[in-house]
């Protein structure tokens, strides 16, 4: 319904009525020339009741053009835009101001009110260095704390709306001089393709956007701190920004990024480097630890050591099913440990969790149903898993199980294969276009120390990692220095 010259308040009322039949839609009548819609669950009621109505009530009683009185409004023609105003938290205010044949002004004025949360410390990224803020489900909040830290007029931001019925706000950052136009564009266009009714996750909007995802390895980085997302905005990368969500998602995303520890950022290069490889090795444990043992114990026991090998085979001595399933079931019990107490509120599920495990632990070795070997790489499984980034050890989880298929089939044969496999799939991932592995495959030999792996001295990193496509290469002014 448009709203015209000879439309009544009346009839415009009567029609928003029957557009929003909910019980919170209230109306306020001011004399018989001003009617007041809103919300009243989404809206300031103390600004209205301390700023809007007094001002209302003086132009009835002394009538001047309504627009002084309220400049902040903005003036609406049709029943439709009055709809979408009311429900983002807008007070509606249809007036008789005796202009044009009695045809009422409208007026929407701005005033959602809805309690967000504080700005609190990081809970997945731990900082003890660093700043103590985190985003919070506030869009407005979250890109005035990344404006803090980049006070750059090159840092654009631009919204989106997600979901007919949901009407998400979405915003897409980035620093105009830096990122590469091309995947601004790509990213925006599968946006403005998105034709959903309601969207309220963070991964439900990324699986959109990067499409077609048939990896358990994450193709975007999500962070809950603006520190971190002002560093990846400073390389080149671009970050999505949504409402209802503390956490930011950062595209391209590489495996090495993953593995970039937070809090290591406020430590020498050195120091990053080691904790990086530490992390790899890690990994490497959580993946391979129980395929391996599952190989030697049943495949190729011929390389182990004497006295090692007997050492193992007493150990095996009395366990009534064969190493292949004593590993397979003490590996998804430890997985139904994980899962089961990551939701239990509080510091319960850690002591649920570290109390199920020795218990378990303790009588199904004392009962003769597992080795005592095996509870050793259960834990060093569980310890290389959680100490890479929390995000991607869901994809290390689901890999070891392939692992330890192969190994009991065939052996450092059937890891070998299973590796193959693994390496091959990280290949094919492409996260806008730039691949997985890189810069190792790829190689790039000068992103591998510019950042991407080992930083270099800050006063000699003059050039941002290529990895990225920069616009503007120049991270530093000064005397070239020897990277090209």
């Amino acid at each position: 319904m448009s709203v015209g010259i000879m439309v009544s308040i009346e009839e415009i009322s009567k029609e928003i009525k029957k557009e929003l039949p909910t019980d919170d839609l209230e109306l306020i009548a001011i004399g018989s020339k001003i009617s007041v819609f809103f919300i009243n669950t989404i809206i300031d009621l103390n600004r209205l009741h301390r700023e809007i109505i007094p001002c209302l009530k003086r132009w009835v009683e002394k009538p001047e053009e309504l627009s002084f009185i309220l400049p902040e409004g903005i003036q609406l023609d049709n029943v439709p835009a009055i709809i979408d105003d009311l429900v983002n938290g807008s007070l509606v205010i249809l007036a008789e101001t005796g202009d044009e044949a009695g045809a009422p002004t409208i007026y929407s004025i701005q005033m959602l009110a809805i309690k967000s949360r504080a700005i609190d410390e990081p809970k997945v990224e731990k900082f003890i260095l660093g700043p103590k803020e985190s985003f919070i489900e506030d869009i407005a909040t979250n890109i005035g704390l990344l404006r803090r830290r980049i006070m750059d007029p090159k840092l654009v931001i631009h919204y989106f709306e997600i979901g007919v019925r949901s009407k998400t706000k979405v915003a897409v950052c980035f620093i105009a001089d830096i990122a590469k136009p091309e995947w601004v564009e790509e990213i925006e266009t599968s946006l403005k393709k998105i034709n959903i009714d309601a969207i309220f996750e963070q991964n439900d909007l990324m699986e959109l956007i990067i499409e077609k995802n048939t990896t358990p390895f994450p193709k975007y980085e999500l962070t809950e701190s603006p520190i971190s997302v002002a560093r990846n905005l400073s390389i080149g990368r671009i970050s999505i920004i949504m409402e209802g969500s503390p956490f930011a998602s950062s595209l391209p995303s590489l495996l090495l990024s993953m593995l970039y520890g937070s809090e290591y950022i406020f430590q020498g290069g050195i120091i990053r480097l080691a904790i990086r490889l530490l992390k790899m090795l890690a990994l490497f444990i959580s993946v391979y630890s129980a395929a391996l043992y599952l190989s030697i114990v049943s495949v190729n026991t011929a390389v182990l050591p004497t006295q090692f090998g007997l050492s193992i085979a007493k150990d095996q001595e009395g366990i009534p099913y064969a190493p292949f399933f004593e590993v397979i079931i003490f590996v998804v019990i430890l997985d139904l440990f994980i899962e089961g107490t990551s939701f239990v509120p509080g510091m319960m599920g850690p002591a649920i969790n570290v109390f199920g495990s020795l218990v378990i632990g303790q009588a199904a070795v004392e009962s003769g149903l597992a080795s005592k070997m095996i509870i050793i790489i259960t834990a060093l499984t569980v310890i290389g898993t959680y100490f890479s980034s929390y995000q991607i050890s869901f994809a290390f989880r689901l890999w070891k199980y392939p692992m330890i298929i192969g190994a009991g089939i065939l052996g450092f044969y059937g890891i070998m294969l299973s590796t193959i496999f693994l390496l091959a799939h990280l290949c094919s991932i492409r996260s806008l276009g730039v691949p997985y592995l890189t810069p190792f495959a790829p190689l790039r030999a000068k992103d591998l120390f510019r950042g991407a792996f080992w930083d270099r001295d800050l006063s000699k990193s003059r050039i941002r990692m290529s990895v990225y496509d920069p616009q503007d290469k120049v991270r530093q002014k000064g005397e070239p220095d020897n990277e090209g």
